[in-house]
C-alpha cells in the first residue's frame, strides 16, 4: 500500500500536510478545519502552484488521490457560489493565503467549448482577488498598474489561479 501525502498552503503562508486517501468532500472538509477555516459557511478547495484550480468540490464522492499528485504542493481556495439563474451559475475563488501588495494575482477559467477569453484590469477594479465563473465563461484578473482588455483564443484543459510561490 503506497501512502501519499499533499503540502496545503494557507493563511500566511503557512503548511500543512494531509493525506487525500479518502473522498473528496470528507478530504476538503478536514482541510477547512485542520487549516482554521471551520468558521466560513463556503466551500473551499484547492490549486496548484502553476495556478490549476482542481475543483475536487464538484466531485465529492471521488476519492480526492485520484486528483494529486503525491507529495505536491497545493493553494487553499475558499468557493463563492452566487445566486443566479437556473440556467446559469457563478462562483468566485478566492485564495486563502495572505498574498503581498507586490505579487500578481493571475485567475483564468476555460469555457466548455475548449476557447478562453480573457481580461485583465487593474486592482482597484479586482475586489478580494476573487475570481468570477459565469456559464463556463473564462476570466483572468491581474494586478497591473494600467487597466487594459485582451481577449485570447486559445484553448485551456483547467482552470488557473497563478498565486506566488513559496520561494520568491
Amino acid at each position: 500500500m503506497d501512502v501519499i501525502s499533499i503540502i496545503c498552503r494557507h493563511s500566511a503562508n503557512e503548511e500543512k500536510i494531509f493525506n487525500p486517501n479518502c473522498v473528496s468532500i470528507v478530504f476538503l472538509n478536514h482541510i477547512k478545519k485542520s487549516c482554521g477555516f471551520d468558521d466560513i459557511p463556503e466551500q473551499v478547495d484547492l490549486a496548484t502552484e502553476n495556478g490549476e484550480v482542481i475543483d475536487l468540490q464538484s466531485k465529492p464522492k471521488e476519492y480526492a488521490k485520484k486528483y494529486l499528485e503525491p507529495r505536491g504542493t497545493y493553494i487553499l481556495l475558499k468557493v463563492v457560489d452566487d445566486n443566479v439563474s437556473d440556467d446559469s451559475h457563478a462562483s468566485n475563488y478566492v485564495p486563502l493565503i495572505d498574498q503581498g501588495l507586490g505579487e500578481r494575482l493571475k485567475l483564468t477559467v476555460s469555457r466548455k467549448d475548449g476557447t478562453r477569453k480573457r481580461y485583465t484590469e487593474t486592482s482597484e477594479s479586482i475586489s478580494s482577488n476573487t475570481m468570477n465563473i459565469n456559464q463556463g465563461s473564462a476570466y483572468s484578473k491581474t494586478k497591473q498598474s494600467s487597466a487594459t482588455r485582451k481577449e485570447d483564443g486559445r484553448s485551456t484543459a483547467k482552470a488557473k489561479a497563478n498565486v506566488p510561490s513559496k520561494n520568491k
